[in-house]
């Protein structure tokens, strides 16, 4: 009788280990996302003109291109406004449908989420004070770098420069600076200019850093989701709406 009941048991167990293995790999349906009645965007408000706070709503360019793949789904959008380094575990955990904050494809978040086409080419650029001596990236090695947790940027840092100090936003990492705890912030060029321009006393150094290309995160194995999307960017970029956003958010 034990030994029936050991094997009752070890059948269950691998029943329950292959519905896991099968939940796993099915992904996310439009079927899904429609049955919610609503495309969850998990993002962070803190990267305009992206992504950025006007009062209580989130807006910027990724919530407008997201505006249209909901649309073409036939669902309204809902932004989960988090921490930038949370929204793949968001993804994954099912808590949101997809990711848009300026998110570059790296080798090392296609092992967590897929990707759509990208739509936007962006380079990593130091912030520095108006009145520093800077000339060559190369002095970057004896600075303290302020970068924002999670991105491409803080990642370049730690494994071509130094290990940087890490902040929870590109906003904070600027008020540092100002306050003199760091000597400069590594961060995605358009998001520089923005910070640049409310913050008087401050440039950009023009020589980038990187080559990156911003795209949607998806969860894996969602091939209905990743061809919706890239229905829309291919879309947009036809009839000319993608154009005009950018012109909208001053990025061409």
């Amino acid at each position: 009788m034990k030994k029936m009941t050991k094997i009752i048991a070890a059948v269950m167990a691998l029943v329950l280990l292959v519905s896991i293995t099968a939940c796993g790999k099915s992904g996310l349906t439009l079927e899904d996302i429609k049955a919610d009645g609503k495309l969850i965007v998990a993002t962070n408000s803190e990267f305009p003109p992206f992504e950025y706070k006007d009062g209580d709503a989130v807006v910027g360019f990724d919530m407008d291109l997201c505006a249209y793949i909901a649309k073409e789904i036939g669902v309204t959008m809902e932004v989960l406004d988090i921490a930038f380094e949370d929204v793949i575990a968001n993804i994954q955990s099912g808590s949101a449908h997809i990711g848009a904050a300026g998110m570059t494809v790296k080798p090392d978040r296609l092992q967590n989420v897929d990707f759509s086409d990208t739509y936007f080419k962006a380079s990593q650029v130091i912030i520095l004070k108006e009145d520093a001596a800077f000339t060559a990236t190369s002095e970057l090695k004896n600075m303290n770098i302020g970068v924002q947790d999670g991105t491409t940027g803080a990642d370049y840092v730690r494994e071509n420069i130094k290990e940087p100090m890490g902040f929870a936003s590109g906003a904070l990492a600027i008020e540092a600076m100002k306050a003199g705890q760091i000597d400069c912030v590594i961060i995605d060029n358009y998001p520089a200019i923005e910070f640049v321009k409310k913050n008087p006393g401050l440039k950009v150094y023009e020589t980038p850093l990187t080559v990156e290309e911003y795209a949607i995160a998806i969860p894996k194995n969602s091939p209905e989701l990743v061809e919706v999307i890239n229905k829309v960017i291919k879309d947009l970029t036809a009839n000319g709406e993608f154009d005009k956003l950018l012109e909208k958010y001053e990025l061409k």
